[in-house]
């Protein structure tokens, strides 16, 4: 068996989409325990947040999991190959990298493209302007976000942020 992949092992959701979101979402419920209830009669104060700490991990669960996945394919014997897959016909694929190709003959084959951001023509990319990639891997937490998008990743990134906010 083999597994072809362009990108790291995972692919999008284990790498940059809900893996890292439901972390940051998980960070985001320990900070709002830790603010307390005062309808429950518990107070605090000055709850802080490094949120580089947070990132950092974030980063650890995602590179735990992906390394986790990689050990399990080799584990069971499945070759990993690196690049991009065109169909030559119904029973043959050519693999492609930056130097060499490959061609297989298999007799079924999944398919599994993942997902990918789109630029909106009226929201151009910019350093305020970000695909759900850069929402994940902020330097610092925003004091204010916009989500345009209602699919898991933003979803779950709206949450985190929401339960991240300083109140």
């Amino acid at each position: 068996m083999t597994v072809v992949e362009k990108g790291d092992i995972g692919g999008v959701c284990l790498n940059v989409g809900c893996i890292p979101s439901k972390a940051l979402i998980q960070a985001g419920h320990k900070v709002e325990y830790a603010r307390g209830d005062e309808t429950l009669g518990i107070k605090t104060e000055n709850v802080s947040i490094d949120f580089s700490k947070i990132q950092e991990w974030k980063s650890s669960i995602v590179k735990k999991l992906t390394g986790g996945v990689e050990s399990l394919l080799k584990g069971n014997k499945v070759d990993i190959v690196r690049g991009e897959v065109y169909f030559v016909d119904k029973n043959t694929a050519k693999v492609m990298d930056d130097k060499n190709s490959q061609t297989y003959t298999f007799k079924h084959c999944i398919i599994a493209t993942g997902s990918r951001t789109i630029e909106l023509p009226t929201f151009k990319y910019t350093d305020r302007v970000i695909d759900s990639t850069g929402a994940l891997n902020l330097k610092e937490l925003p004091k204010k976000i916009v989500v345009i998008g209602g699919g898991y990743v933003g979803t779950e990134l709206g949450t985190a942020y929401a339960n991240l906010a300083q109140k």
